[in-house]
Protein backbone atom coordinates (compact mmCIF):
# COMPACT_ATOMS: atom_id res chain seq x y z
CA UNK A 1 0.00 0.00 0.00
CA UNK A 2 1.70 3.58 -1.26
CA UNK A 3 1.92 6.04 0.95
CA UNK A 4 -0.95 8.17 -1.05
CA UNK A 5 -3.24 5.39 -0.31
CA UNK A 6 -2.62 4.80 3.07
CA UNK A 7 -3.85 8.17 4.05
CA UNK A 8 -7.32 7.96 1.96
CA UNK A 9 -10.47 6.64 3.43
CA UNK A 10 -10.99 4.41 0.38
CA UNK A 11 -8.28 2.05 1.55
CA UNK A 12 -9.55 0.74 4.10
CA UNK A 13 -12.57 -1.06 2.81
CA UNK A 14 -14.68 -2.95 5.30
CA UNK A 15 -13.81 -0.34 7.88
CA UNK A 16 -16.36 0.75 10.73
CA UNK A 17 -17.43 4.52 9.72
CA UNK A 18 -18.85 6.01 12.77
CA UNK A 19 -20.65 9.51 13.26
CA UNK A 20 -20.15 11.53 16.32
CA UNK A 21 -22.40 14.60 17.12
CA UNK A 22 -24.32 16.31 19.80
CA UNK A 23 -27.67 15.23 19.33
CA UNK A 24 -28.85 12.44 16.82
CA UNK A 25 -25.76 9.96 16.06
CA UNK A 26 -25.26 6.65 17.85
CA UNK A 27 -22.41 8.74 19.66
CA UNK A 28 -22.31 11.90 21.54
CA UNK A 29 -18.59 12.16 23.05
CA UNK A 30 -15.53 11.04 20.91
CA UNK A 31 -14.21 9.27 23.28
CA UNK A 32 -17.46 6.62 23.73
CA UNK A 33 -17.01 6.50 20.06
CA UNK A 34 -13.39 4.98 20.08
CA UNK A 35 -13.81 2.77 23.28
CA UNK A 36 -16.84 1.43 21.03
CA UNK A 37 -14.34 1.04 17.86
CA UNK A 38 -11.91 -1.70 16.62
CA UNK A 39 -8.58 -1.14 14.26
CA UNK A 40 -9.60 0.12 11.01
CA UNK A 41 -12.91 2.04 11.65
CA UNK A 42 -12.56 5.58 10.67
CA UNK A 43 -14.49 8.46 13.63
CA UNK A 44 -16.12 11.15 11.80
CA UNK A 45 -17.01 14.31 14.35
CA UNK A 46 -20.23 15.67 11.86
CA UNK A 47 -20.91 18.76 13.98
CA UNK A 48 -19.28 21.49 14.46
CA UNK A 49 -19.48 21.11 18.42
CA UNK A 50 -17.53 21.71 21.46
CA UNK A 51 -16.26 18.66 22.88
CA UNK A 52 -14.93 18.83 26.54
CA UNK A 53 -12.72 15.78 26.62
CA UNK A 54 -9.26 13.96 26.70
CA UNK A 55 -9.14 11.66 23.50
CA UNK A 56 -7.01 8.38 23.96
CA UNK A 57 -6.40 6.44 20.96
CA UNK A 58 -4.00 3.01 20.61
CA UNK A 59 -3.73 0.11 18.23
CA UNK A 60 -6.65 -1.69 18.81
CA UNK A 61 -9.05 0.99 18.43
CA UNK A 62 -9.91 3.52 15.29
CA UNK A 63 -7.05 5.67 14.47
CA UNK A 64 -8.82 7.90 11.85
CA UNK A 65 -10.54 10.98 13.46
CA UNK A 66 -11.90 13.40 11.12
CA UNK A 67 -14.08 16.49 12.65
CA UNK A 68 -15.74 17.29 9.45
CA UNK A 69 -17.26 20.60 10.69
CA UNK A 70 -14.31 21.56 11.94
CA UNK A 71 -15.63 20.80 15.79
CA UNK A 72 -13.84 21.79 18.70
CA UNK A 73 -11.97 20.00 21.43
CA UNK A 74 -11.45 21.50 24.43
CA UNK A 75 -9.78 20.75 27.96
CA UNK A 76 -8.63 22.57 30.92
CA UNK A 77 -4.97 19.59 31.51
CA UNK A 78 -3.99 16.50 30.37
CA UNK A 79 -3.49 16.08 26.47
CA UNK A 80 -6.46 16.90 24.08
CA UNK A 81 -5.65 13.55 21.89
CA UNK A 82 -3.35 11.08 23.17
CA UNK A 83 -2.07 8.49 20.89
CA UNK A 84 -0.44 5.48 22.37
CA UNK A 85 1.86 3.19 20.11
CA UNK A 86 -0.42 3.71 17.01
CA UNK A 87 0.79 3.76 13.41
CA UNK A 88 -0.90 5.21 10.42
CA UNK A 89 -3.06 7.62 12.57
CA UNK A 90 -4.69 10.25 10.89
CA UNK A 91 -6.15 13.02 12.71
CA UNK A 92 -7.76 16.14 10.37
CA UNK A 93 -9.47 19.34 10.22
CA UNK A 94 -10.06 19.54 14.40
CA UNK A 95 -9.47 22.68 16.64
CA UNK A 96 -7.63 21.22 19.80
CA UNK A 97 -7.64 24.24 22.94
CA UNK A 98 -6.55 24.11 26.28
CA UNK A 99 -4.77 21.18 26.90
CA UNK A 100 -1.19 20.81 28.28
CA UNK A 101 -0.64 19.10 24.94
CA UNK A 102 -2.61 19.47 22.40
CA UNK A 103 -1.77 16.13 20.81
CA UNK A 104 0.68 13.70 22.20
CA UNK A 105 2.36 10.90 20.81
CA UNK A 106 4.20 8.14 22.65
CA UNK A 107 5.69 5.52 19.77
CA UNK A 108 2.97 6.74 16.97
CA UNK A 109 3.39 8.05 14.02
CA UNK A 110 0.86 9.39 11.50
CA UNK A 111 -0.64 12.57 9.68
CA UNK A 112 -2.25 15.55 11.27
CA UNK A 113 -3.51 17.93 8.81
CA UNK A 114 -5.36 21.09 9.02
CA UNK A 115 -5.16 21.22 12.69
CA UNK A 116 -5.68 24.49 14.79
CA UNK A 117 -4.19 24.32 18.16
CA UNK A 118 -4.49 27.13 20.52
CA UNK A 119 -3.74 28.30 24.06
CA UNK A 120 -2.23 24.49 24.82
CA UNK A 121 0.86 24.03 26.86
CA UNK A 122 4.20 22.79 24.33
Amino acid sequence: MGKKCRYSPSCSPGSTEIAVCKSGCNYSTIQGAIDDSSAGDKIFIIDGGVYEENVVVDSTTASWIDCQAGANISGVSGDGFYFNETDDFVIVNCNIDHFTNGIHLLSSSGLIKNITLRDNGV
